[in-house]
């Protein structure tokens, strides 16, 4: 059964009362002043309470008290410097209250002082150096508050402490004081959740008896001393200190490579930066360079050679690929009349040859092929055999000027040549009529056309004709 109400007054009429404990139940109210009365008391605990208001000063009073533990209450306020009269006190846990003042000095004047625990208040300002004086101290727990400036040096004279010194979840500052290396007892050390800066002191190594260590979530850089004792830790006792390496954190090389790039920007002079930023730059042209002259040479050829202005001509017809004079497909059925017989000059097995006679005058010689099966397109070794003849240049080879696509007919455009076939000028009255006019030259020139064609197959479109005396 829990006890209720205030607290009982009644006992301080007990002169000679040494223990007082009232631990979790659902008093509340304020600790009466009363309680200054009862000067025997060795012992006064009353946690996990509902007790609010301030501490009375009239604890100062209890001068015989060893044991005062008021913890996990809802006292606030300061915590009143009379206490520091109680010089029989080794244990005083304040702790889970809402004291919000300063730690008063007259704290480290309790020599007897073994357990102090003021742990999760809201105790601001700087630790009191004077606490360094509690020589007999074993635990000190002061996490979870708001004191701010550096860890006093003087901590590191607490050569009893050996349970654990927390002072944890506060907004602690400054480097850690290399004299913490002297606390040989400590099995303890938590600093975590600070504004800590620097490196972890290599005293540290004399800590023998240390069981655990939190320095996570400071501001600590630099490597962890290389000693078993630290380096045996899992690395959550050392995260969130963006700058400390080294087992059991990732290796120190990484972190040396940034601190020069950051001392690189921070100097003025980004080296690293402006190197990898022409090389990415020279990189890019190079691909796009590269892209480009792929994308040329992988661009098929559209046009005749001799072509060099062409004009594509979409009707209804088809299409036509025509020299730069500009003339149309229909005037090419115009000047042979519809593909009239009295304009044929010659007939073989691919097609027949009709003499167009153009408006500017230009004869020409237009073979019609015969009907392509495929409708309106080409086919693609039909369009390949076109450009291969479009790029070659021989005097003996008849010049193609174009071609086009009619009626489900395509059309080749050749040179018009007026002095007939090779088989006409080959006869042997025509030699012989001829012969001073050299017309041996037109043997020789077509052997020459033969001994050229290997030169001519080189490209991969060349096709291979057969080699006739007459021009159909």
């Amino acid at each position: 059964m829990c006890l209720t109400g205030s607290f009982p007054t009644e006992l301080c009429k007990l002169v000679n009362l040494t223990i007082i404990e009232l631990d979790e139940n659902r008093l509340s109210g304020s600790i009466p002043p009363e309680i200054g009365n009862c000067k025997a008391l060795q012992r006064l605990t009353f946690p996990i309470n509902f007790f609010t208001s301030e501490l009375p000063k009239e604890v100062g009073n209890l001068t015989e008290l060893v044991v005062f533990n008021i913890s996990f209450n809802k006292l606030g306020g300061r915590i009143p410097p009379e206490i520091g009269c109680c010089k029989r006190l080794q244990r005083l846990d304040l702790s889970q209250n809402n004291f919000c003042s300063e730690l008063p000095n007259e704290i480290g004047t309790l020599m007897q002082l073994e357990v102090l625990i003021l742990s999760n208040n809201k105790l601001l300002g700087r630790i009191p150096s004077i606490l360094g004086n509690l020589s007999r101290l074993t635990e000190l727990q002061m996490g979870g508050n708001q004191f701010s400036g550096g860890i006093p040096r003087e901590l590191g004279w607490l050569s009893s402490i050996q349970i654990a010194m927390n002072i944890s979840h506060n907004s602690l500052s400054g480097t850690i004081p290399p004299e913490l290396g002297n606390l040989a007892l400590l099995e303890y050390l938590l600093l975590n959740n600070n504004q800590l800066t620097g490196e972890i002191p290599s005293t540290f190594v004399d800590l023998s008896s240390l069981l655990g260590l939190n320095l996570s979530c400071n501001h600590l850089s630099g490597p962890i001393p290389s000693f078993s004792l630290l380096q045996n830790l899992t690395s959550s006792s050392f995260l969130g200190n963006e700058a400390l390496c080294g087992e059991p954190l990732p290796s120190c090389h990484r972190f040396s490579t940034l601190s020069s790039s950051t001392d690189s920007r921070s100097s003025g002079y980004p080296i690293g930066e402006i190197v990898a930023i022409i090389f990415a730059a020279i990189g890019g042209l190079s691909l796009v360079l590269i892209a480009v002259i792929l994308f040329f040479l992988r661009l098929p050829v559209e046009a005749v050679a001799p072509l060099h202005d062409t004009q594509f001509s979409s009707a209804e017809s088809g299409f036509c690929i025509l020299p730069k004079d500009g003339f149309k497909v229909n005037d090419l059925v115009t000047a042979t009349n519809y593909f009239d017989e009295d304009f044929v000059i010659g007939r073989g097995a691919s097609g027949t040859v009709y003499k167009a006679i153009l408006k500017s005058g230009l004869p020409v010689a237009l073979k019609k092929l015969t009907s392509n099966r495929e409708g309106s397109s080409m086919e693609n070794s039909f369009r390949a055999e076109i450009l291969t003849l479009g790029k070659i240049r021989h005097r003996n080879i008849v010049k193609l000027y174009g071609y086009c696509y009619h009626e489900g007919s395509n059309l080749l455009l050749y040179e018009y040549m007026s002095r007939g076939s090779l088989e006409r000028a080959a006869s042997w009255k025509i030699l012989q009529f001829r012969l001073e006019y050299k017309v041996y030259d037109s043997s020789w020139g077509c052997t020459w056309a033969l001994l050229s064609a290997p030169r001519l197959q080189a490209s991969n479109h060349s096709p291979r004709y057969q080699i006739k005396q007459h021009s159909s």
